[in-house]
């Protein structure tokens, strides 16, 4: 018992004089509002190298981007749908929106679905979308049938499309089927 209650007491006397060995003196404390006048800066010996440095970068500029040129720049929602077994019940008024953005000098589609949102990149060639990997963004659906749903507008992205903008319309149409957008 005596052994291990030295052993403390030249553990505490270590750390004490340890932490005393770390200051030159008293820390002054500034003035609340004024900058504390014993700080110096780091000598240039000591300063990191420009590698080192964190580098920032601006932020991304965005940009509404049509999807083809005759088309309002807009965020357009669903209007309906087919494929090849007719309409599809689930497309309907206001079920999904989409919006094609410019991203610094890369295009970005994003639709939402009411199971949560899905979007990636797409190239474009005149009035053809040719989306690349889609990403979908968590989501919840309430039902199979919207999973469904998700599921067949996920396959649809898979393919180039074409879209076409008439009457106040944008329809994209591809082997899957046609969807029908109506500007927000």
């Amino acid at each position: 018992m005596k052994a291990a209650r030295a052993w403390m007491a030249l553990v505490v006397v270590t750390m004490v004089q340890f932490l005393s060995a770390c200051g030159s003196g008293p820390v002054a404390t500034p003035e609340p509002g004024r900058a504390d006048p014993t700080q110096t800066q780091a000598s240039p010996a000591r300063s990191p190298s420009p590698s080192a440095l964190s580098t920032t970068r601006a932020a991304p500029i965005v940009a509404c981007a049509p999807f083809v040129p005759t088309a309002p720049c807009t965020t357009y929602v669903s209007v309906s749908g087919r494929d090849d077994g007719g309409d599809l019940s689930w497309m309907t008024p206001g079920a999904i929106t989409a919006k094609l953005e410019s991203v610094d000098t890369a295009l970005y589609l994003t639709a939402v679905t009411p199971c949560g949102p899905l979007s990636g990149p797409v190239a474009q060639s005149g009035s053809t979308l040719t989306p690349g990997a889609i990403a979908v963004g968590a989501s919840g659906c309430a039902s199979s049938q919207q999973a469904g749903d998700q599921a067949f507008l996920i396959e649809f992205l898979k393919k180039p499309f074409a879209a076409a903008y008439s009457d106040g319309h944008l329809t994209w149409t591809n082997e899957k089927g046609s969807l029908v957008f109506a500007p927000r």
